[in-house]
């Protein structure tokens, strides 16, 4: 089995993240293109685990590469009122918007 690394000189559109962007998401798409959540018909942790999932795919731009019903799965986890929340206390932490300005930087 051939081993994955990542080189950080890779742009979002190239390899190895561009096309891991769309093949990973495939089978959430199968699924949310069906049905609002992905487990037993609500919200569960396998949603939550994606949803970081999605996250950070949109925090390197990713996310243009989404199926609109992954994209539109998406935007339904972000009106959650315990995602807005958790972004609101995560956004409220120094540290975190420090990073954040670290990673944007570069």
């Amino acid at each position: 089995m051939r081993s994955r690394t990542v080189n950080a000189a890779h742009r979002p559109d190239e390899r190895p993240f561009g096309s891991f962007a769309t093949s990973s998401m495939r089978g959430v798409d199968a699924v949310v293109s069906q049905q609002a959540t992905l487990c037993g018909g609500r919200f569960t942790v396998a949603d939550i685990s994606v949803g970081f999932a999605l996250m950070k795919k949109e925090f390197i731009g990713l996310n243009a590469k989404f199926s609109p019903a992954v994209a539109a799965y998406w935007q339904s986890l972000k009106e959650r009122d315990g995602f807005r929340r958790a972004i609101a206390k995560q956004d409220s932490d120094p540290n975190v918007r420090s990073v954040r300005k670290f990673l944007k930087q570069r």
